[in-house]
């Protein structure tokens, strides 16, 4: 093989090899690594259960605070 034949080709396989690579990479940013359905439909749930949790606590809290500060004006 001349000096010539074998620099096209390996400046052929070399253009390939970029190719793949540009590929490899254009896939990976057209695929977003978003959540599927399920996942989210889990997460919003627990957020809702905390949200519940969270408001019970502060209601729970106000009826205290109310309850503290009527014993306050009593003692006046």
């Amino acid at each position: 093989m001349s000096e010539k034949t074998w620099e096209r080709n390996t400046a052929g396989i070399a253009a390939l090899r970029l190719q793949e690579v540009e590929q490899r990479v254009r896939e990976r940013v057209v695929q977003p690594a978003g959540k599927t359905d399920a996942s989210r439909d889990l997460v919003t749930f627990a957020k809702d259960c905390r949200i519940k949790a969270l408001e019970e606590e502060n209601r729970q809290l106000k009826k205290q605070l109310q309850t503290a500060l009527g014993r306050a004006y009593d003692q006046l």
